[in-house]
């Protein structure tokens, strides 16, 4: 699994926080928040947003192990979470062992942990934690991957949250003749290998869900949508780059309706202050039904 770069993770870390579905982020805090101290295992965790969004919300006391597998993204870590604890208030000491945050209403260890997700899963002590949670990482695994994510939680009796999973829907506002074209070129590349098999793409969360669905777990999902707006702007102007790039990857004979497109797209979103792109996300929750409050 590869290829994402710190400045996009920054470009998106805003609006992933705003996107992530209410219910289910609520479902999870009320299920975990009064414990006493909580061990968390973050799949595809980049530079910490997921962390830096979550951790707030659980209880005080924390131990995350951060895991990815491209040093570069583990070692933008360290300047990510102390740039967020400034900002918090929170003091952040490093030592051998990880990261310490401690902060007024937070106690956290943060270990970060470089591992292939394909083949390292067995050695992450999953079987000790109490949530095992990703960001925007469903959607580039493939279904035996999925089913032996499932199996992992289902061995350990931990909870489940996977949040942000593309889910092939894309609507740009005003419309553009060549959208249904590229959207569908781009949902085909997504099916793609992406480190983790042949990707599931836009049929992630289902295919969790069916595979959470074979163990004993009570599953949730919802939306978790992108709105991008003139708040956004640049991420939206990026994304579209990403998908025209995309679009001609998959089919080379289109990449130049693709670079035609993308600077439509552009002259659009600059003349328009009231373009717009939503990009369908979805959540899912998957709780262990024999789990007792602590």
């Amino acid at each position: 699994m590869s290829g994402f770069d710190d400045g996009w993770l920054a470009l998106r870390e805003p609006v992933d926080a705003r996107s992530r579905n209410p219910e289910l982020q609520a479902r999870l805090c009320d299920l975990l928040a009064a414990r006493s101290s909580i061990r968390v295992i973050d799949l595809g965790a980049g530079t910490g947003s997921n962390f830096r969004h979550l951790a707030p919300l659980l209880c005080a006391s924390q131990h995350w192990q951060l895991v990815d597998n491209d040093n570069r993204l583990l070692q933008h870590q360290s300047v990510r979470l102390a740039e967020w604890s400034l900002r918090r208030g929170a003091v952040m000491q490093q030592n051998s062992a990880g990261i310490d945050i401690k902060a007024s209403d937070l106690e956290a260890t943060v270990e970060r942990r470089h591992a292939d997700l394909v083949t390292g899963m067995s050695t992450l002590g999953i079987e000790h934690a109490d949530l095992l949670t990703g960001s925007a990482l469903l959607d580039l695994a493939g279904r035996e991957w999925l089913a032996a994510l499932a199996g992992h939680c289902a061995g350990s009796g931990c909870v489940a949250f996977f949040t942000l999973s593309y889910d092939g829907r894309i609507d740009w506002t005003p419309g553009h003749a060549n959208d249904a074209d590229v959207r569908s070129r781009v949902n085909a590349h997504q099916r793609q290998d992406k480190g983790l098999g042949v990707a599931a793409g836009p049929d992630a969360t289902a295919i969790l869900v069916e595979c959470f669905g074979q163990h004993d777990f009570d599953i949730h999902t919802g939306t978790s949508d992108w709105h991008l707006g003139v708040d956004s702007s640049a991420l939206q102007q990026e994304y579209d780059r990403g998908l025209a790039r995309a679009a001609g990857e998959f089919d080379p004979g289109f990449a130049d309706i693709a670079s035609g497109w993308l600077a439509d797209r552009k002259s659009s979103s600059d003349a328009d202050p009231t373009s717009s792109t939503m990009v369908g996300h979805r959540d899912v929750l998957a709780i262990p039904r024999s789990l007792k409050p602590r």
